[in-house]
């Protein structure tokens, strides 16, 4: 597992720039990156804590951007933005944050972005304003055990389904309904 910090408010991704020209008659267009500094400067930090061979493994990654809090806020509003109660809904959107951010670390970090088989993303405000990214390599022995955790993770909002006023949590539902299915297969065949 490998953390990254980056330093400084996210940035997003912007659409390249293009210059038109005449040249000899023709119409000619030139396409360039108007973020190239700023991915060099991002390129330079991840350089300094990432010292290991590129992933060309499948990726789980998770991102957290914090964003900044608006000077003019009051403190009980601040203070509600930085415990979670008032989420950060505001541009810049959360898809061009990280489509900047794996622009950058494609090809140093890992091979290639479409390595990413797993994708976690969130913004939220903080009086410290960074990009956070946990990257954890799939390998053959922790897959799965990778897959499970985030998906205990993923489920601990989404655990219960209402189940005429009760709650009851989708494991357990889909438990009994195993255990019924087996019990059907033996009563169809008979013991074995």
């Amino acid at each position: 597992m490998i953390d990254i910090q980056i330093d400084g408010p996210p940035i997003a991704w912007k659409r390249p720039g293009h210059r038109s020209f005449k040249r000899q008659d023709k119409n000619e267009v030139i396409i360039y990156d108007r973020q190239k500094k700023e991915k060099e400067q991002i390129r330079w930090q991840i350089k300094g804590q990432f010292k290991e061979e590129k992933f060309s493994v499948p990726l789980l990654v998770d991102i957290t951007f914090r964003m900044s809090i608006p000077k003019s806020t009051s403190k009980p509003l601040r203070n509600q933005m930085l415990n979670g109660t008032i989420h950060h809904m505001k541009r810049p959107d959360v898809d061009n944050l990280t489509k900047f951010i794996l622009d950058v670390m494609n090809d140093l970090v890992f091979v290639d972005d479409a390595q990413i088989c797993t994708l976690y993303v969130r913004k939220v405000y903080s009086s410290y304003p960074s990009t956070f990214i946990r990257i954890k390599p799939f390998t053959k022995n922790n897959y799965q055990d990778e897959i499970d955790e985030m998906h205990e993770l993923e489920e601990d909002e989404h655990n219960f389904r209402s189940d005429g006023g009760a709650e009851l949590p989708r494991d357990h539902v889909d438990k009994e309904r195993i255990v019924e299915f087996a019990r059907q297969i033996l009563d169809d065949n008979g013991p074995m």
